[in-house]
């Protein structure tokens, strides 16, 4: 009588074993792979986070509020001798001017993600400067502006004695460094003995572009 041979079970198991492993193994490999991509990933949108940088010009002791988008976790001021910075709340920061000069502002998230950078320029404060000179210059046009340390004077003036009376008032509010490019009227000098000839001013329009012309009466 013959008998059938009984299969091995070790022998069988074996092969599931080994495909068990491979299974295992791959799985693993997967893993790792999804999740160094995953990093990378998020690296890269933290280097892409960062807005890009805006300008704020400041009067000297006069102060900005800004408005931020992301809830922020940590300030940087460059020169808080510029610029002194105050956080109100967490979407909130409060900007002063504190002296004549440029710094700038860096502002995070909890991650460490870049909310936003800003380039400050702190610059004289010239509004109540233009109002005196408005009132003491009625024939003709100053603009007063401020570059930095120094005020910058332009327009036009009847005469020299105005043009004078303007850089005085600039030194009265204490301003020492001035740039004076005040043009003054050209009129005509008046001969000892005889009197100044009468000029009369004729304006002369082409297309859009306007010019004047003084020519002596007759």
């Amino acid at each position: 009588m013959n008998l059938r041979q009984q299969p091995n079970c070790s022998v069988m198991r074996e092969p599931f074993l080994l495909a068990a492993l491979v299974l295992l193994i791959g799985g693993l490999y997967c893993s790792l792979a999804m999740s160094a991509e995953t990093s990378a990933n998020n690296a890269a949108a933290v280097q892409t986070t960062a807005v890009t940088g805006s300008k704020l010009d400041i009067a000297l002791g006069k102060s900005r509020m800004v408005d931020l988008k992301e809830p922020i976790s940590r300030v940087a001021v460059g020169n808080p001798a510029v610029a002194d910075v105050k956080i109100l709340n967490l979407k909130q920061v409060w900007i002063l001017g504190m002296g004549v000069g440029s710094t700038n502002l860096m502002l995070w998230d909890k991650a460490g993600n870049t909310i936003a950078a800003f380039d400050i320029n702190v610059n004289l404060n010239v509004e109540q400067l233009n109002e005196e000179i408005q009132k003491l210059v009625k024939d003709g046009s100053v603009r007063v502006r401020s570059v930095r340390d120094r005020v910058v004077l332009e327009g036009r003036v009847p005469d020299q004695d105005t043009a004078a009376a303007v850089v005085e008032i600039v030194q009265v509010f204490g301003h020492k460094n001035i740039v004076n490019l005040l043009k003054v009227d050209a009129r005509p000098q008046a001969v000892p003995g005889k009197p100044a000839a009468e000029v009369e001013q004729i304006e002369i329009i082409r297309g859009t572009e306007m010019t004047t012309k003084q020519f002596k009466s007759q």
